[in-house]
């Protein structure tokens, strides 16, 4: 398993997640919105850049492992 820290651009708030590296992104946004309350299917997750790799919206159907999340990095949790 991994720690993911989210940040909600709507309340300006961050969470930490553990997470199975096996789970999905849209496994990961769903116990976002359930933890923070907010966000709906407009909601994603967005990588900032990181050690080399570029930004973007991460698709909901890979996997954490797939993308090589990394501990300590803030993901951002937004439209």
């Amino acid at each position: 398993s991994i720690s993911v820290r989210l940040l909600s651009t709507k309340s300006n708030t961050t969470k930490t997640f553990r997470f199975p590296l096996e789970f999905t992104i849209a496994e990961v946004i769903r116990e976002a919105r359930e933890k923070f309350g907010e966000g709906g299917q407009d909601h994603g997750i967005f990588r900032p850049v990181s050690k080399g790799i570029k930004a973007g919206w991460l698709k909901s159907n890979h996997t954490l492992k797939f993308y090589d999340i990394q501990t300590g990095v803030i993901y951002f949790f937004n439209k």
